[in-house]
């Protein structure tokens, strides 16, 4: 039937201690000034500040200086009493993240290799999101689908960790494959607010991405690319046998290419950057994703809060105080 009061600042509660000590500290205040008037003013001043502070007033204005500190406190706490349903909406950006994992990624043009460098700062950004849905797919010479959209980004982070050129057999890079994948990972329920981010050193590309584009524009998904590795390249290590080398046995260079990469991103609307040492540019685009994305609301659900009353505690203490102070003092 009744209600609990809830105290958001229950610590404050030992400020009430002072409540037994005001008592002896206004008569000693009271003390004071008898002294004073009785020393300088005579027995003229001290009959009339007798007069106009009766015992009566003092024991008054005793209890409403009491009264309002009390209230102060409770204020202070904080209580809170009573429920509001509160409507809460789940918005973002429906983000898939497709990642190359190609035995070129192990170059290492971008310490400590790119793949390396790409999973460390794909972990910083996936835990700096707030309410975003991110999906994961890994491609070399196939794509595989790691996480579906979800806003569980510790799960995310324990795929990333678990990524290395290892887990797909079939070498090579299809980037319309990864595409295609990553695609059919949006929800059809949510028609805008998606984006798609490619990390890729772009080698090894030779098949058209025509039906990539026009799924995409369909879609109304923007691609965002990352073109990882260096125009001048670096020779690709193999465990225990220094570097890949091809048929004549020479060291292969694998070079960042990134025009089929540039083009995804500018034909779906996206933008293209190209990774460095300096960082893989994901905060940066993050940025441009929710500057050129609406977001969308992806659930909505009640909850229900307290109300907080501290509002009323205050107003009658400082209601107290006004009337004491015209009242009981300059009365």
């Amino acid at each position: 039937m009744f209600e609990r009061i809830i105290f958001l600042h229950d610590s404050f509660w030992w400020l009430l201690l002072f409540l037994p000590l005001w008592p002896f500290f206004y008569g000693f205040l009271r003390r004071e000034k008898l002294h004073v008037l009785s020393k300088y003013f005579g027995h003229v001043k001290r009959t009339a500040f007798h007069v106009k502070k009766s015992l009566r007033r003092e024991l008054l204005s005793t209890i409403l200086l009491s009264l309002a500190f009390s209230l102060l406190v409770a204020s202070f706490m904080g209580p809170q009493y009573g429920k509001e349903e509160q409507k809460i909406d789940q918005k973002g950006v429906d983000i898939i993240i497709a990642l190359d994992i190609s035995k070129s990624m192990d170059a290492q043009d971008i310490k400590p290799s790119r793949l390396t460098r790409a999973k460390l700062e794909l972990k910083e950004f996936v835990n700096s999101l707030k309410g975003d849905r991110v999906g994961l797919v890994t491609f070399a010479g196939k794509s595989v689908r790691n996480s579906p959209l979800t806003t569980d980004y510790s799960a995310i982070e324990m795929f990333i960790d678990e990524i290395n050129t290892g887990m797909i057999r079939y070498q090579g890079t299809d980037l319309q494959g990864a595409v295609l994948k990553s695609l059919n990972g949006f929800s059809d329920k949510n028609a805008k607010g998606r984006a798609l981010i490619i990390i890729s050193d772009g080698e090894n590309h030779n098949q058209p991405l025509d039906s990539a584009l026009d799924r995409a524009s369909e879609m109304n998904v923007k691609i965002y690319s990352i073109g990882a590795g260096s125009i001048s390249g670096a020779p690709i290590p193999v465990a225990n046998r220094g570097f890949k080398r091809n048929d004549r046995g020479e060291v292969i260079i694998s070079k960042l290419e990134g025009k089929l990469l540039e083009r995804l991103s500018m034909k779906s609307g996206g933008h293209y950057y190209q990774a460095s040492n300096q960082g893989y540019g994901l905060f940066q685009i993050y940025q441009k994703i929710n500057k050129d994305i609406e977001e969308t609301t992806f659930s909505s659900s009640q909850q229900s809060n307290l109300i907080n009353r501290f509002q009323l505690p205050l107003g009658v203490a400082i209601f107290i105080l006004l009337f004491e102070y015209l009242l009981i003092r300059r009365g």
